[in-house]
């Protein structure tokens, strides 16, 4: 059920005063998220934490081919330190009370606009596509990713679509030379072929100036056989490293299968495999690599079983199972952003088994609950006797549009 305010805009041109009624729909989401992990291999990692998030949507329909998005977003933890001291010089300061408020920024912004088998949308906007393997919105993190962009997308036939984005991040500084400019253009095209098939073809050049430079290649086939699922993507990436002036050719692969034992019950197997110096970009990692979120996708190989069960009552479940290795035995292995390597035993290839449960509760069409739980064994890649690292969460969410 979509929330309707039909309301008169006054707007004040040279010739006049106009009124246009425009219609506006509200959407929006509260989550509320409990973690606890404990992470042997990094003293640091060990914590219990609250946070929450809240998103308003506005919708403003001006014609049926012209609307405005705006979505305002409040993040924070419970209790996290906003400001090293108040007025007062109390370093106590905390961000729970009365006096002491989150921050509201602008998740997303932006205008769409569609003609003749075209549209464009300009402005800040998420960007998500197929299985968000390469390009996702990261909707598990507190706030989220969503990008400065500029996108126009054509029909192609009665079936295909066709997307050019450009989008480009940086500190606002033109006056110096900066180096941490990122620049994004790509350009992705999708089949559907019918119900039951897909295909998407994509090209994406992500630059970081003077430390980073990369073009990925990629494809995706998608395939509904009687019970059984398979969707296969993988890329080809083109690095130029600026720290060492070196070229590099990377990969990604990823097969996935599914089989529809019943109405309710999943079994799904799957397989990824990253290249040494493979460059993830924006995909969507907690969902891919084990929610315990040890292990980045890159060096990495991943072989993944489990069993999925939807029921007709309000609970749902998830258990997978997850075994990790690194691909080039020669390079070390990464944290899930890919940012810091993990060093280990060189000798040895195994990094770690994981198993994770996931239990839904649908409470009605607007809230849900979910209880999540992880272990991760480490392998022999990690010195030391080290327990198994473990991760709990309890996630409210409820969203209206």
């Amino acid at each position: 059920m979509k929330l309707k305010i039909k309301f008169v805009c006054l707007s004040l041109i040279v010739t006049g005063t106009v009124g246009a009624a425009t219609e506006i729909e509200l959407d929006g989401q509260l989550r509320l998220r409990n973690e606890h992990r404990h992470f042997p291999h990094n003293t640091k990692d060990k914590r219990n934490a609250t946070g929450y998030r809240a998103r308003l949507g506005l919708t403003a329909k001006i014609d049926s081919n012209l609307k405005v998005y705006l979505s305002p977003q409040a993040v924070k933890g419970y209790g996290e330190v906003i400001s090293q001291s108040n007025d007062e010089g109390d370093n106590s300061v905390r961000s729970s009370g009365d006096k002491y408020h989150s921050s509201v920024d602008l998740f997303e912004g932006y205008i769409e606009s569609k003609g003749d088998g075209y549209k464009y949308k300009l402005g800040k906007q998420r960007l998500k596509y197929d299985d968000q393997k390469i390009l996702g919105e990261r909707n598990w993190t507190p706030g989220g990713a969503s990008f400065d962009a500029v996108l126009f997308q054509k029909n192609i036939g009665e079936k295909g679509k066709l997307d050019l984005v450009y989008s480009q991040i940086s500190d606002g500084n033109t006056s110096n030379d900066e180096t941490d400019d990122i620049l994004l253009a790509f350009a992705y095209y999708k089949l559907k072929i019918n119900s039951t098939h897909q295909l998407s073809l994509y090209a994406i050049h992500n630059s970081e100036r003077k430390v980073l430079e990369s073009s990925t290649y990629g494809f995706r086939i998608h395939h509904v056989w009687g019970n059984f699922t398979f969707t296969t993507e993988n890329m080809y990436q083109q690095q130029i490293d600026f720290s060492n002036d070196k070229k590099r050719n990377e990969h990604n692969v990823n097969i996935d299968l599914a089989y529809q034992v019943s109405q309710s019950t999943e079994l799904v197997l799957s397989y990824m495999q990253a290249s040494t110096f493979y460059d993830q970009l924006y995909v969507n990692r907690h969902k891919y690599n084990g929610i315990i979120d040890v292990l980045g996708r890159k060096n990495l190989e991943a072989i993944g079983m489990g069993v999925h069960v939807k029921t007709d009552s309000p609970w749902s479940y998830s258990i997978e199972l997850f075994t990790f290795n690194r691909k080039d035995e020669n390079a070390v292995a990464y944290n899930q952003a890919t940012s810091s390597s993990i060093s280990g035993d060189m000798d040895e290839k195994h990094l770690g088994d994981e198993l994770d449960i996931l239990i839904d509760y649908k409470k009605n069409e607007h809230e849900k609950f979910r209880l999540g739980l992880a272990q991760f064994n480490y392998g022999k890649y990690f010195e030391g006797d080290l327990n198994s690292a473990n991760f709990a969460y309890l996630e409210y969410l409820l969203k209206f549009n």
